[in-house]
């Protein structure tokens, strides 16, 4: 597997050392987060989002996105969004008070999507991964596979994430979706990481010895 971009968000800087740098879309601030600091979009937020201006380097293909997220509201909105022009594909996790919604989304053709029944509570942290194998879409959250659907074929025209983009907090100069929530240590995978992994990610977020427990994501 290969890391394609790692967001720390401390700042705007790419950790991975591939050089997929953020631009900060009206003003996302960074406040104590979850490690350190976060990238803030406020409560509401309606105008602000974090992205980069690039495919990222996956094309087609397996990936995985995750991070941690804290919601400000119940309002919901749209977490990550990651599109391309080679297949015109795109991949979505959006959330709602009481889901969490990972999607493959082919524009004129249709959309996959993988939704955890799972209610979120504001001032809680919470660990999401999107993962796709190139036949199944998984959703994650803290560390456990909560839904799965089939994916495959190709979009017929540019995605709504205004083509070659990966975008925090909403879509890119859309109107809509605008997501009030806090994220923090954000990474982007051109390969599907196992169970195993995404679990291993969820743990790195608890002190050596506290916060693990065995069981369903309800009981963190």
């Amino acid at each position: 597997m290969a890391l394609k971009a790692l967001y720390q968000l401390e700042d705007l800087n790419d950790s991975s050392g591939n050089g997929y740098n953020l631009t900060n879309y009206n003003s996302v601030t960074f406040t104590a987060g979850k490690f350190a600091n976060c990238a803030n979009f406020g409560n509401p937020n309606t105008t602000k989002c974090l992205y980069v201006a690039n495919a990222l380097g996956i094309t087609n293909g397996a990936i995985t996105m995750m991070g941690w997220l804290q919601i400000l509201s119940t309002a919901g909105g749209r977490i990550f969004a990651k599109g391309n022009t080679t297949n015109y594909v795109e991949y979505i996790i959006d959330y709602t008070s009481t889901t969490i919604s990972a999607i493959r989304c082919k524009p004129n053709v249709g959309s996959n999507t993988a939704t955890y029944t799972y209610s979120l509570a504001t001032g809680k942290w919470y660990h999401i991964a999107l993962v796709y194998d190139t036949t199944n879409i998984i959703m994650y959250v803290n560390g456990y596979a909560g839904a799965t659907a089939a994916a495959s074929g190709n979009g017929t025209s540019t995605p709504d994430t205004t083509a070659n983009n990966f975008t925090m907090g909403s879509w890119l100069s859309r109107a809509g979706g605008f997501a009030p929530i806090l994220i923090d240590k954000v990474s982007v995978y051109d390969s599907a990481l196992s169970p195993s992994q995404i679990m291993s990610e969820y743990r790195k977020g608890f002190p050596l010895g506290g916060g693990i427990a065995i069981g369903s994501p309800a009981m963190y």
